[in-house]
């Protein structure tokens, strides 16, 4: 009984422990998936930002383009213009930067999920493991049992036969001892005769 207490409280420990461990899995992967949702919203936002920038790009080079026949006039606004293409390639290096930044931080979160996964399967494995161990004691526990009472009734059987042959000694010692005294009674007349 009490490796059986010591079995259950084992099992009850690895089964709270498992639970515990879920719990704080599913919280990770609560927190991670809002943490990859925003790095994706940031991903996103960086690439349309980028295509802005690029489309951007394209139409100031037409207008700077078609400008060369206004050079005169429109030298300053070139000059503003190519300084803003500048400010664009600028940025739009800082989103790549970023960009990939956010990829790495999105594969780090990727692996620390697998690696959580592989922890969680070995628990289980070895919770399943433990709770096998545990049914076979149970069965053996139940066959040891079964056999004790086995042998408790074949003890009893036994002690009901000699109680009986017991009894039976004892009837046919008494029966000796009556008759041995009915044959003393009958020799004792015939002495007297004599």
């Amino acid at each position: 009984n009490k490796d059986k207490g010591k079995e259950s409280d084992k099992s009850s420990k690895h089964e709270l422990a498992l639970e515990e461990l879920q719990k704080e899995f599913t919280s990770y992967k609560k927190e991670k998936r809002e943490q990859i949702s925003l790095v994706q919203e940031q991903l996103d936002t960086a690439r349309n930002q980028c295509s802005t920038m690029l489309a951007e790009k394209t139409k100031l080079a037409s207008k700077l383009e078609f400008s060369d026949e206004k050079h005169r006039l429109l030298e300053t606004n070139s000059a503003n213009v190519t300084a803003e293409m500048k400010q664009y390639k600028d940025k739009c290096k800082e989103m790549q930067s970023t960009v990939t930044r956010l990829q790495l931080t999105n594969d780090r979160l990727l692996n620390e999920n697998m690696s959580s996964r592989e922890e969680l399967n070995k628990l289980r494995h070895s919770i399943e493991g433990n709770n096998k161990t545990i049914e076979l004691l149970k069965v053996s526990e139940i066959k040891q049992r079964s056999q004790n009472e086995a042998l408790i009734r074949e003890s009893r059987t036994q002690n009901m036969l000699l109680s009986n042959l017991q009894t039976i000694q004892n009837n046919l010692e008494r029966q000796e001892f009556e008759r041995k005294n009915r044959t003393k009674k009958k020799k004792v007349p015939t002495a007297t005769l004599r």
